[in-house]
């Protein structure tokens, strides 16, 4: 089976997914990047710094990049300037499938046409969930409502992050037979190899270095300091439990970091970006994670967080969490209603006070990050070919 992919850059959270699909036998996989985004360092405007990920994004799958139609110095421009050379003669050089990502991007709705003309079924994946409209405007969601199945009915199957992505696909009028549950794939074997590697002293130095003191306990938010993540929540439910013996610790850069070190009096610390080959111990690091945000498709650090046995907390505008995703609440974590800082003190409280229900939450958390491997992705996408090639 020959699987031509079309992705807006290489993602951390997809090799995994495209190197198992290239151990199948019987695939033979390739991947077409519309830019450099992520191998080469440039500045990222909600972290606020310049990085470029320190893991191999490129190993273990074929990979080609197609050039910009026109100069853009966005390399995630999604607009009609981000059309990129080369996607039909990649087209015609015999796919038996075609994966994309997302619908916003002007490329995918050049692919998804000439896939139809071509006879090829295109499958495609998303993480959006029905809490992300929460707010927007009326006439959005109406037009939205309009044109979106429209375009919908020219995908043969359609890969979700989890269940919250079905709901999202079947309100727009999608068969739920043709959806298939593909999560982002979290590494499981490196996350848990580095940290089962990790001497006491790598951990102990990652303490020292953010003056974390060893008896503390780590409520941890890793991701974007920015605004609609909500961050201060996080430090603001940390000082109501006025504990002497835990820490709120952001792991992250973004425009709201000098707002969190004005307001820490003591109950926490930043330690700033933390590149991917480091994030396995620094999560491993928390007694529990919380990702507060008001706005989050899915949230693939609670994923990688689960599979390192961490329990998590995440507010109800999350995506990550309900059947067929990563966090199950009452089981591996606890959800609760966004900006809503009591109830989320509240549940920080009761996994840090009782240590029988912490070490539940733990085990189910690792069971539930198994649930997130690349072997799972890469059955759910096989699954998918299947069915869309008995559809077609």
């Amino acid at each position: 089976m020959r699987i031509a992919v079309f992705f807006s850059h290489p993602i951390q959270y997809f090799t995994p997914l495209w190197q198992e699909l290239s151990r199948r036998p019987g695939v033979t996989l390739r991947v077409y990047y519309f830019s450099r985004q992520g191998l080469d360092p440039s500045l990222d405007a909600d972290f606020g710094v310049s990085f470029a990920w320190d893991i191999d994004l490129l190993a273990g799958h074929d990979s080609r990049f197609l050039p910009r139609q026109w100069p853009t110095h966005d390399p995630h421009d999604s607009s009609p300037r981000g059309l990129n050379h080369g996607i039909l003669a990649a087209l015609r050089e015999g796919w038996d499938a075609v994966v994309i990502s997302g619908y916003a991007h002007a490329n995918n709705w050049l692919i998804t046409a000439a896939c139809n003309a071509l006879g090829i079924p295109v499958l495609l994946w998303a993480d959006s969930n029905p809490r992300i409209e929460r707010g927007k405007a009326t006439w959005k969601l109406a037009t939205k409502r309009a044109v979106l199945p429209l375009y919908l009915q020219r995908i043969a199957a359609f890969l979700a992050s989890g269940g919250g992505t079905r709901e999202y696909f079947e309100h727009y009028g999608v068969d739920p037979r043709a959806v298939f549950i593909v999560p982002c794939a979290v590494d499981v074997a490196r996350f848990r190899n580095t940290v089962r590697d990790a001497t006491p002293a790598r951990i102990a130095e990652l303490r020292d270095r953010w003056r974390i003191p060893h008896a503390k306990r780590i409520v941890m938010f890793c991701g974007k300091l920015a605004p609609w993540k909500r961050p201060l929540d996080v430090l603001a439910a940390v000082k109501r439990l006025n504990r002497t013996d835990t820490l709120a610790v952001f792991v992250g850069d973004g425009e709201q970091r000098a707002t969190i070190e004005e307001q820490l009096e003591g109950h926490g610390r930043v330690v700033g970006f933390v590149n991917q080959s480091e994030i396995p111990l620094v999560l491993s690091l928390a007694d529990v994670l919380v990702l507060s945000s008001e706005f989050e498709p899915y949230g693939m650090v609670v994923a990688e967080a689960q599979t390192l046995g961490v329990p998590a907390i995440v507010s109800d505008a999350c995506g990550c969490y309900g059947p067929d995703s990563v966090l199950l609440d009452g089981v591996s974590g606890f959800v609760y209603p966004s900006g809503d800082v009591p109830a989320l003190t509240e549940h920080l409280r009761r996994v840090l006070d009782d240590d029988a229900l912490r070490a539940r939450l733990r085990l189910a958390a690792a069971a539930r990050g198994d649930t997130q491997s690349p072997v799972v992705a890469a059955d759910g996408v096989i699954d998918a070919l299947r069915f869309a090639k008995r559809r077609a």
